[in-house]
């Protein structure tokens, strides 16, 4: 990576959010580290011109919206609440990649799932690419 030029960022860069089911060991890692943990709402007031990398979890939508994942995790918000809170931050932020996670093809709900993740990504792509809603 150096050899190229690039650097890693550093964790008080990183951003956590909507993290909602952690393990024992996974708190303890954060807890130590100095990655800052958000709460889904506190996305959508960020913004930064430098470009990001966007990443989700699946598992951060309620499992009746993404259901084939390996750790299902219910009482988290709807699709619609998560495309907002990212759709903001995309209109106020470069996005140069944006992945989703969790989401196994195998396990029943893999089409609702898709759907979702689908529905989601063209809806912060559509942000990230409208102009007028850039502040």
């Amino acid at each position: 990576m150096r050899a190229c030029g690039l650097q890693p960022i550093p964790e008080s860069a990183t951003r956590l959010v909507g993290a909602r089911d952690l393990d024992a060991q996974e708190e303890i890692a954060l807890k130590r580290s100095q990655v800052v943990r958000l709460e889904l709402h506190q996305i959508a007031r960020l913004g930064t011109r430098r470009p990001v990398h966007l990443h989700m979890d699946n598992d951060v939508l309620d499992a009746a919206v993404v259901p084939a994942n390996n750790f299902p995790v219910p009482g988290g918000p709807g699709l619609e609440a998560v495309a907002q809170a990212c759709s903001a931050f995309a209109r106020n932020t470069t996005i140069a990649a944006l992945s989703f996670s969790g989401w196994n093809g195998c396990l029943p709900g893999a089409g609702r799932t898709a759907d979702a993740c689908r529905s989601l990504l063209e809806t912060v792509v559509r942000a990230a690419r409208d102009p007028e809603a850039r502040s």
